[in-house]
């Protein structure tokens, strides 16, 4: 079985906290990009639009650009 990669750091060097939650930083498991932040303790695999764009699909996984994704997640947010 082919398990992704986790892209956060094993050790972070720093967390933010925001709105009552500890965030820790991704980064893309290609390029090593930075890729924003996560909930702490949240196992994430994240590639940026430039490495999703250039590589091979990867089998079992659905893309989403991260416009699309902060999009979605707004309209949840307002419960549309």
């Amino acid at each position: 079985m082919n398990i992704l990669p986790d892209s956060r750091l094993k050790a972070p060097k720093h967390e933010v906290l925001h709105k009552g939650y500890n965030w820790e930083p991704v980064f893309c498991a290609n390029c090593g990009k930075d890729g924003g932040f996560t909930p702490r303790g949240n196992f994430l695999f994240y590639l940026c639009q430039d490495c999703a764009e250039s590589l091979p699909p990867i089998d079992g996984t659905y893309l989403m650009p991260d416009e699309v994704f902060w999009q979605k997640f707004q309209q949840e947010k307002e419960g549309k």
